[in-house]
């Protein structure tokens, strides 16, 4: 069976993946022959080439920051619910994303669970980003760091984690603050696409609602830096 292939592309992407000791890489790019000297000895057994500008473009169209480099790799397998049944414990904090579609705050949002240690991030199949190496450059490098458990329904998922023992908290504008009392744990967050917020369905699911400290007067932010925020807080458990 063919294994599917994708393309990243990106200084700080292309370091982790060749780093990553699970990431199978195909070939790699780069505009100049010194970038060899630079990315040749990460990864033994990658065959590189130096490519001139319209290359990279024939790939990743105009517009690109690709930063001269480049690497054709096979896709990390996605996890599922019951591959948590395998781990030792259970994982302290699990972030969830109904519906949160844009690669570039997905790509963000991933950075932030890397930076605060939150290793698994749950999202639906069919309402995943369809743009990784976009995702792939926005996350910095935090593709290989955090996991994606792929579910075919949200709220199916999180009544299955909530009898792991999860307590699972949605943020919404509507719920207590943040920084109130502490969060339980283990924890299951969730955020809600940018604009509709959590769907009713998954809302009910949650055991409880949780809202940023922010003023009455510009309440809302962008998803990505409301995940940074939660995530702090949750990883503390406040």
């Amino acid at each position: 069976m063919s294994q599917k292939t994708v393309w990243l592309y990106g200084t700080h992407a292309v370091k982790s993946a060749l780093l990553n000791p699970k990431r199978r890489i195909m070939r790699g790019l780069v505009s100049a022959k010194a970038d060899l000297e630079a990315y040749g000895p990460l990864r033994a057994g990658v065959s590189w080439r130096v490519a001139d500008k319209r290359a990279f473009e024939e790939i990743f169209g105009f517009g690109a920051v690709h930063q001269g480099v480049a690497i054709e790799t096979v896709s990390l397998p996605t996890l599922h619910l019951e591959d948590l049944d395998a781990a030792q414990s259970l994982p302290p904090v699990i972030l969830a994303l109904d519906q949160v579609t844009d690669p570039h705050n997905v790509g963000a949002i991933m950075r932030s669970a890397a930076a605060f240690g939150v290793k698994h991030m749950v999202m639906q199949d069919r309402h995943s980003p369809d743009q990784l190496p976009t995702l792939a450059k926005t996350a910095s490098g935090a593709l290989e760091h955090v996991e994606i458990i792929s579910v075919v329904n949200l709220s199916r998922a999180l009544e299955d984690l909530k009898k792991k023992g999860y307590w699972v908290a949605g943020l919404d504008e509507r719920g207590q603050t943040l920084g109130e009392k502490p969060l339980p744990s283990p924890l299951v967050l969730v955020l809600g696409a940018e604009g509709k917020g959590l769907r009713p369905l998954v809302a009910k699911t949650c055991d409880m609602s949780v809202r940023l400290p922010t003023s009455d007067a510009f309440p809302t932010l962008n998803v990505s830096a409301a995940a940074a925020i939660a995530l702090f807080a949750a990883t503390r458990g406040a």
